[in-house]
Order: C-alpha cells, then structure tokens, then sequence
C-alpha cells in the first residue's frame, strides 16, 4: 500500500499544475481583450467556442 502513496501523490501534484495553469486559448482571449478591447476579446472567444463546438461534433460522427 505505501508503495502506491508517491506515485499516486505525484501525478495528483502534476494535475493539480496542469489544472491551474492557463491554456493557449485562455492566453490568447486574454491578449487580444487586453490589447484590443472587449468586443475583440469576446468575438475571438466566441470563434474558439464556435470552432471547438465543430471539431468536437466532427469527431463524433
């Protein structure tokens, strides 16, 4: 059982990081709301949505 224990906490640890940490497309909203508004940063997350909405319906048919 203890043997279990530190991998077990590791990959918590690793989740937890990858979890937290911001990913490209949060990145991106981010930017282009900070450097041009908050219509552009709302129509470029509205895009992401869009396109992941249709890559997620493609890939289950």
């Amino acid at each position: 059982m203890s043997e279990l224990v530190l991998p077990i906490a590791t990959s918590l640890v690793a989740f937890l990081i990858a979890a937290a940490s911001p990913g490209p497309a949060t990145l991106g909203v981010a930017h282009v709301s900070l450097s041009k508004g908050r219509r552009s940063g709302l129509a470029f997350g509205l895009g992401l949505s869009f396109g992941a909405y249709w890559r997620g319906l493609g890939s289950a048919c």
